[in-house]
């Protein structure tokens, strides 16, 4: 298990996998340790965490010529300045923190 995430939880460890992002949010995929052979998985064994992009504060400068004048902003995803990176990191800390306290069954 050599250059592998390995999230500790509340109740087991699990492997991150993977993720895909689009213009909402992000989803995340774990597997449990138990359930992940150097590599190997079974698709059913796959879970998945949806972190949805919500807004971000930003700064900008709405006037003042020698010092200017800052306001805090709020800007929806959908916006050109939406910081998708910033966004991305910030989901992929919030899908750990989820998948920490999440209780696989075997079902």
């Amino acid at each position: 298990m050599e250059n592998l995430t390995v999230i500790n939880g509340s109740n087991q460890d699990f492997v991150f996998i993977d993720h895909e992002c689009d213009d909402l949010g992000l989803t995340a995929f774990f597997v449990p340790v138990e359930l992940y052979n150097d590599g190997f998985y079974e698709d059913q064994s796959l879970i998945s965490v949806k972190v949805e992009y919500v807004s971000q504060g930003v700064d900008r400068i709405v006037g003042g010529w020698d010092s200017p004048i800052i306001e805090e902003a709020v800007i929806e995803p959908t916006n050109e300045y939406f910081d998708r990176e910033k966004a991305e990191l910030a989901a992929l800390e919030a899908a750990q923190e989820i998948i920490i306290q999440y209780e696989y069954s075997k079902v």
